[in-house]
């Protein structure tokens, strides 16, 4: 059948392949929906102090769309904080609020096993 370091590998393979399936479902998010979520979070201190960073390119788009889904993800330590207005996180429609929670969690979930194999592998070995 198959042994150990055969199962790693596939395992790996699959971590890497959904990476880079969310890197494209982020990369959508932030060009062509991300505007919509500004319509919808205008009075949150946070993202009018982020919002400048449109212009810049890719990588400012995408690390603002990872800093505003992690706002949305731990909304309550960003309404806390004050980067988040309440009325805004709860005028943000649900189907997207559960996108970008579900991408920050699958990434999170992704860069643990990420970070478990990367173990597992030099423990056992199997990468030099």
């Amino acid at each position: 059948m198959y042994n150990a370091e055969d199962v790693f590998f596939v395992i790996a393979i699959i971590d890497i392949g959904l990476g880079i399936v969310l890197f494209f479902l982020q990369l959508h998010f932030s060009y062509f929906k991300l505007d919509g979520l500004f319509e919808f979070l205008r009075h949150s201190y946070g993202i009018q102090i982020r919002q400048h960073l449109l212009r810049k390119g890719i990588a400012s788009r995408m690390f603002l769309t990872m800093n505003l889904g992690w706002m949305l993800f731990r909304y309550k330590r960003s309404i806390k904080n004050g980067e988040l207005d309440s009325r805004d996180y709860e005028g943000v429609p649900s189907g997207m609020r559960i996108y970008i929670q579900g991408i920050h969690l699958v990434a999170l979930v992704l860069g643990v096993v990420m970070v478990v194999l990367f173990v597992i592998g030099k423990y056992m070995g199997w990468l030099k």
